[in-house]
């Protein structure tokens, strides 16, 4: 089964959910970036760690800050 993460990254805030297995809500968060988008979405991605590890993944990027983003890590962009 794969956990489902998606990320916002819009042009004041930094959203995150993150799904189990069962479309459970297990996380989520809602911050300001204050201007410092990859600095928040590199650390967003630290804290989440410890829910990742050791499972599948299916994630995805959005927002108007989010293609940067995506294309620098790799990850797919959703408009």
């Amino acid at each position: 089964m794969t956990y489902k993460l998606g990320i916002d990254v819009g042009s004041t805030t930094l959203k995150a959910v993150l799904l189990n297995e069962q479309d459970e809500i297990i996380y989520k968060s809602y911050e300001r970036h204050k201007s410092k988008v990859r600095e928040m979405s590199v650390s967003k991605m630290k804290e989440l760690k410890p829910y990742l590890q050791g499972q599948d993944i299916a994630i995805a990027i959005t927002g108007s800050a989010g293609l940067g983003i995506a294309h620098d890590a790799g990850f797919p962009f959703v408009q």
